[in-house]
């Protein structure tokens, strides 16, 4: 509370140079500004438009503060910000404890980029409301809001979760190629821990109607803090994205504590469905190390021709399980098999440690065309509070023989999941 706010950087030339700029304090409900500015994500359309939407509140947390959703949008790129635009204000607490209060946080946004979608460039942005100040238990639920305006206006927030005790944090959207909008999120006790169930819904309507809360898989969640609760706050997400062509087929990536117990507190897992949802694979373990040395905070991004790409925060080269490097993961096979780990980042960093405790943040951001992925992170190098950092990587290029192989294997029936072949093609060697 009282620091600058929220902060963009902006590239012109694949990241080899930076610019950054400041985005405007939003305006609470007494006309002063919200001076607590967390949780910013940023997406952009086929327009040319670059949305921010973040979480902003009045800092007042010794009684209780009211909760602003705000957006910001730029039409050059990154270089000047039209807004805040509030698309949602909870006030503070009448009480306390007051269990009718409501607190916004962990947005994501995201916009329908499929042409043929018949809500293409619509903007979804997915949030929580917690339920209650000082409540005994910590109930959330899920939100959405859409914009079908280019960002000029969006509409009043729906609940999308239909489960009465639901404790959802972090929401993530994705759309797929047929339009159709997916939320998933875990359902936890972010108080102790524990066990979780990834839970996602859908809607097929851009966003106004939703069916009912399905859940994919209950886990082991790693420790709330690290290296036997003495190191960095890890509560990260389980990301879904969707298959560029495929309405049927979507993924989903996370983090889990493979044992429940023992050394090993988190490892990256990796899962998918073919059937929009009907049904998920087994999860397969994503990072390759050998060591017992921890995993978290995954994100993932699918390129347009269909290369599933993953990063996250990985320990293994640290034998006392202390210092960080951004690892990668490729797969073009839908997720069938993934390519040896890759080092993203050039040297490792001890955990970062603001003022107020050992703590990353709690996302990764990974961005990827066809050539290559973009991963912004961060990292204590140069300032053990940490900065944000950036790096790329190669994608795999795919000749003939890839392409063939997942036209067939990314293609199967939805319903049986058998792989239908429905011609032949000849190919000539030149």
């Amino acid at each position: 509370p009282g620091g600058p706010g929220i902060g963009v950087s902006y590239s012109a030339d694949g990241g080899q140079n930076w610019s950054s700029s400041q985005l405007a304090l939003p305006i609470g409900s007494t006309g002063l500004p919200l001076i607590d500015n967390f949780d910013p994500t940023i997406t952009a359309d086929d327009s040319g438009n670059v949305f921010v939407a973040h979480i902003a509140t009045d800092g007042n947390w010794a009684v209780g503060p009211e909760s602003s959703l705000v957006v910001n949008r730029s039409s050059d790129g990154g270089v000047t910000w039209t807004g805040p635009l509030i698309v949602d204000l909870e006030l503070p607490p009448v009480s306390n404890p007051d269990p009718a209060y409501r607190f916004n946080d962990r947005c994501q946004i995201w916009v329908d980029r499929n042409s043929s979608s018949p809500h293409y460039n619509n903007i979804y942005i997915a949030w929580i409301k917690d339920r209650g100040w000082n409540s005994p238990q910590p109930w959330s639920d899920i939100y959405i809001s859409i914009s079908n305006d280019g960002g000029a206006n969006f509409s009043a927030a729906s609940q999308i979760n239909n489960m009465n005790n639901d404790m959802g944090n972090m929401p993530v959207p994705t759309v797929a190629a047929n339009g159709d909008l997916y939320v998933l999120w875990m359902n936890y006790n972010v108080i102790t821990g524990g066990n979780g169930t990834i839970f996602f819904n859908r809607s097929t309507d851009g966003g106004i109607n939703w069916g009912t809360d399905t859940a994919i898989n209950t886990i082991p969640l790693p420790p709330l803090w690290l290296y036997g609760g003495s190191d960095v706050l890890a509560k990260g997400a389980s990301v879904i994205r969707a298959h560029p062509t495929n309405p049927n087929e979507l993924y989903v990536v996370y983090a889990s504590d493979p044992d429940g117990a023992g050394p090993d507190e988190a490892d990256i897992f990796f899962t998918r469905t073919v059937n929009a949802g009907v049904s998920w694979s087994n999860a397969i373990r994503i990072n390759d190390d050998s060591t017992s040395n921890d995993q978290v905070l995954p994100w993932m991004d699918i390129t347009p021709n269909g290369i599933i790409n993953i990063v996250w925060y990985d320990r293994r080269n640290d034998g006392s399980d202390l210092t960080w490097d951004v690892y990668g993961a490729t797969s073009i096979d839908g997720g069938l098999t993934f390519v040896n780990n890759f080092m993203v980042n050039a040297l490792s960093f001890p955990t970062p440690q603001p003022k107020n405790g050992l703590w990353f943040g709690e996302y990764l951001a990974l961005s990827s065309d066809n050539n290559k992925g973009y991963v912004a992170f961060t990292s204590s190098l140069i300032d053990i509070q940490g900065d944000v950092f950036f790096s790329s990587f190669n994608n795999p290029i795919l000749g003939i023989e890839d392409r063939i192989k997942r036209d067939v294997v990314l293609h199967p029936n939805p319903t049986t999941g058998i792989l239908n072949i429905e011609s032949e093609t000849t190919i000539t060697q030149i």
